[in-house]
């Protein structure tokens, strides 16, 4: 599963840029639909667009979507398994990289 780790934010410019904390509700929708059309076979856009929607509805941004966990994806926002599992482990690179953040500016 480490190896799984290393690839699902590739190719995502946003991660490498920016404090995802600090992430608005339409830039983490935009982070989502991104990583889920990189990662995901089953590329339904019916279903990111619920899921999308489902972000904005319940109204989480890069803060709130760094403390989620797997049975609130699965759970209050309704996203099937394997999409959920995809961001769940989107959200532990992310809240290293969170991390990696606050180390750097300690430093500094």
């Amino acid at each position: 599963m480490g190896g799984m780790n290393k690839n699902v934010l590739q190719g995502i410019s946003i991660f490498s840029t920016t404090d995802p904390r600090k992430w608005t509700i339409e830039e983490l929708v935009n982070f989502v639909e991104r990583l889920l059309t990189n990662n995901y076979t089953n590329n339904n856009s019916s279903e990111l667009m619920r899921i999308s929607q489902s972000l904005r509805n319940q109204d989480v941004d890069g803060d709130v979507f760094l403390m989620l966990t797997e049975e609130e994806l699965t759970d209050t926002l309704n996203i099937s398994l394997g999409p959920a599992l995809k961001l769940k482990n989107a959200i532990i690179m992310l809240r290293q990289r969170v991390i990696a953040i606050d180390n750097a500016k300690r430093q500094s």
